[in-house]
């Protein structure tokens, strides 16, 4: 019986891997903006209630493997960061004017599973598939107004969570063994949490708080990225 089964996974790995690509693996190194960007943040004050920011850039890695020929199980991870400075003028003579500084870094690692086609010869192909990936962003949020005397507030905070993505791209080879994958990645189910660690107001600890995550919705939670890729 042993023999049998084992005689039967090998009988399926050869039809398999005959099917397969020439190509099995693809390395690759990611460069884009994140699907999940709108990390809320900032005191909640008079002064300053919380605000969303722009799109985080990443900076990643890409592994996939084609097991069977039109599928494939990959990896993508990638450190993101983030610095705004925005500086306010008063348009009224009894307002001050103010700054905000933003800073966002973290991370994410994601599990796909993609199914592609060639599109006329075999350097270009289209791909499509599912997401599922793990975010974790830290966010320090300042603010200062130019009274007198000078007021500030300050928070820091995680958006953290699961999130799950729609997958789209092309891959334009250069030639067969290296190319660039064009892909837009829009986010769909996610269990994404905000929890605010400090905040601070005139140096006075005003309290903590946390709350659910608010997608952006219709174009606003869709990440494009452009990846140079080897196939090896």
């Amino acid at each position: 019986m042993k023999k049998i089964t084992l005689l039967g996974l090998l009988l399926v790995s050869v039809l398999a891997f005959s099917r397969a690509e020439a190509n099995l693996v693809d390395i690759g190194i990611t460069f884009g903006r994140d699907c999940v960007y709108n990390h809320l943040i900032g005191p909640i004050t008079y002064g300053s209630q919380p605000t969303m920011t722009a799109p985080t850039s990443h900076v990643g890695l890409l592994f996939q493997v084609s097991p069977v020929k039109g599928l494939k199980l990959g990896v993508r991870g990638g450190y993101s960061t983030k610095d705004l400075l925005n500086e306010f003028t008063a348009v009224v003579d009894y307002h001050d004017n103010w700054e905000e500084e933003i800073t966002i870094h973290g991370g994410m690692g994601e599990f796909r599973i993609l199914g592609e086609a060639p599109v006329g010869d075999e350097l270009a192909l289209l791909y499509g598939g599912l997401g599922l990936g793990y975010y974790n962003y830290f966010t320090e949020y300042s603010w200062k107004g130019y009274s007198d005397p000078i007021q500030t507030e300050y928070s820091e905070s995680n958006t953290l969570g699961w999130a799950q993505t729609f997958i789209a791209g092309v891959h334009i080879g250069i030639v067969k063994w290296v190319g660039f994958n064009v892909e837009i990645e829009k986010l769909g189910w996610q269990s994404l949490q905000y929890v605010v660690e400090e905040v601070t107001e005139a140096e006075e600890n005003i309290g903590d708080y946390e709350g659910s995550y608010e997608p952006a919705g219709g174009l606003g939670d869709i990440g494009i990225s452009v990846s140079l890729v080897f196939k090896i």
